[in-house]
């Protein structure tokens, strides 16, 4: 219902603010939260996508669905970035509003009857559309729907206007979508009626744009002094003081600023104010919301299901293939589509931890055919598994770090250089391992040297420089070394004795 006569009032007092329209087209790549039960009392009202034969808003009509899907793929064709919000529960300031919309209900029904009985197919038309009432099963539906279309829909703690108006507030959106005029007294900075109508064309300009900070300005109220204002004017929390219209609450918030003022100096006999009339809660049901306990994941869009969303519309909902088929194809266009996961392997079947499967999965491994191991290992059949800790374990790896070692280049000179040696001083020379490896292949190269020259007998004596890096015993032990003189000699720090 919103707040009583506002759309009248600020056409005539605010007309710059409220004579604004432009075509859909010019919102491109702006975020606008919309208003869904707007949204989805429109489509079922519409008469357009409900199947014949049914009513609408009964258990049968689809025309919410088929409505809401059409519409928000042109939004996004236009560049339009929708955040769709649905009511949440109503506060309980609002039970006897909803108790006031039963009665005209039942009376709306009362005239149909009527209508049909005189075959009056506008009057059935007008009193039909005021029996629909979105439920609670079609918000759940169009939840479902935008979900699987990677649409953003957020479920409000309260009123769905309360919190598109917030979201702009709070720069999350630039505008909030409705039809109602409740967003500004909410605070929605910027307001856009008709916007559906105006995406169905977008180059009319059908769209109306309402802009608070004008009508604030033109009225000279702050956002305070407007809410006061509305609350006098009548509004869905609270009823009406008696005798109180629009214009009368317009001149006493401009003479008194606000409500607690009004009430002390208004004239009680003539405006009968109701018992219990709770203005400071109707206030703080127009405060600014705390967003806390909203996920920035909620407001982005995600890529299109379509393999949800075909089954969706053609399994549950059972629309029209070839209705299906357009909208999917125009929807992924412009949104692109979930890519199908990648087939993950299967893993490896686990040894089962029971003991009797256990045993029984050991005796049917025992049992396999032996052509068949022939195959994996060959004529012989596989070694036996060793322990860690085992001796034929320990001196395999102990055999094949020597290996290594052994088979370095470094290894392979100090052994060639022995060779030689003990090859010219006997099999019985004992080297030090702590011996260089230059003065080794020295000795070596200066014996190769000499081999063609006179050969010399001479006797390695202990305190010689040779005894000492032949590392020989004590005496008595002597090494006949056969070399020649002046190799020998540079050897010796000692006593040497030659003979020829």
């Amino acid at each position: 219902m919103g707040i009583k006569q506002l759309g009248k009032f600020l056409k005539s007092s605010c007309p710059s603010a409220m004579n604004s329209h432009s075509p859909a087209a010019e919102y491109k790549d702006q975020t606008v939260a919309i208003d869904v039960s707007c949204c989805l009392y429109q489509c079922i009202t519409a008469m357009g996508d409900t199947p014949r034969g049914v009513q609408p808003g009964s258990e049968l009509d689809t025309s919410h669905i088929a409505g809401l899907l059409r519409r928000s793929i042109r939004l996004l064709e236009l560049g339009i970035k929708p955040i769709f919000i649905f009511d949440g529960e109503a506060p309980m300031m609002k039970s006897h509003v909803l108790q006031q919309r039963e009665k005209n209900r039942a009376k709306s029904r009362e005239l149909l009857e009527e209508a049909q009985a005189m075959g009056d197919q506008e009057a059935m038309k007008r009193y039909g559309a005021r029996l629909v009432k979105v439920t609670q099963r079609q918000n759940d539906e169009a939840r479902e729907l935008l979900g699987v279309m990677g649409l953003p829909a957020v479920l409000a703690p309260g009123e769905a206007e309360r919190l598109c108006a917030q979201l702009a507030l709070n720069g999350l959106a630039q505008a909030a979508a409705t039809e109602d005029f409740d967003a500004l007294a909410f605070g929605a900075p910027k307001v856009l009626r008709n916007l559906h109508q105006g995406s169905a064309s977008p180059q009319v300009p059908l769209v109306q744009e309402i802009r608070m900070p004008e009508i604030l300005a033109q009225l000279h109220f702050s956002q305070e002094e407007f809410v006061d204002f509305c609350i006098l004017a009548g509004c869905d929390y609270l009823p009406t003081i008696s005798k109180m219209g629009i214009m009368t609450a317009q001149q006493l918030i401009k003479k008194h600023r606000n409500i607690e003022s009004i009430l002390r100096n208004l004239d009680r006999a003539k405006y009968k104010v109701p018992e219990d009339w709770n203005f400071q809660g109707a206030r703080q049901c127009f405060c600014p919301m705390d967003l806390g306990f909203l996920r920035q994941t909620e407001l982005k869009e995600k890529p299109v299901d379509a393999g949800a969303l075909r089954r969706l519309l053609l399994e549950r909902h059972s629309l029209p293939p070839e209705m299906v088929d357009e909208n999917m194809r125009k929807l992924i266009t412009v949104k692109g589509c979930l890519q199908p996961p990648r087939p993950l392997q299967s893993p490896p079947p686990r040894v089962p931890k029971n003991g009797q499967q256990r045993l029984a999965a050991n005796v049917k491994q025992e049992k396999k055919p032996r052509e068949r191991q022939k195959k994996q290992f060959g004529s012989r059949p596989p070694a036996t598994p060793q322990k860690k800790g085992s001796p034929l374990r320990q001196a395999f790896f102990k055999g094949k770090r020597t290996v290594v070692d052994e088979a370095s280049p470094v290894a392979k000179r100090r052994r060639h250089a022995v060779a030689m040696l003990q090859h010219c001083f006997g099999d019985d020379l004992l080297l030090p391992a702590e011996t260089p490896l230059a003065e080794l292949e020295r000795l070596v190269q200066e014996v190769q040297t000499d081999a063609s020259s006179q050969a010399s007998q001479c006797t390695t004596l202990p305190g010689s420089s040779l005894f000492s890096c032949l590392s020989l015993e004590e005496p008595p032990f002597h090494v006949k070394v056969t070399m020649t003189w002046h190799q020998v000699c540079p050897l010796f720090v000692g006593t040497a004795s030659a003979s020829s």
